[in-house]
């Protein structure tokens, strides 16, 4: 087995993948954040319902 051996196409570095501008990139950031505003919230209030620590 080659120890040293490179894969030309790896996905996680393939730059071709993501054609999204910083604007776009800052735009989806915030439309994620304001539709899961409040999730972390609601989640320690289910645990702390149900009796389970966090």
């Amino acid at each position: 087995m080659e120890k040293d051996r490179k894969i030309p196409s790896d996905v996680l570095h393939s730059e071709h993948h993501s054609t999204l501008t910083p604007e776009e990139i800052a735009k989806a950031v915030q439309r994620h954040n304001r539709e899961h505003k409040g999730d972390a919230q609601k989640a320690m209030r289910q645990a702390k319902a149900s009796g389970k620590k966090h």
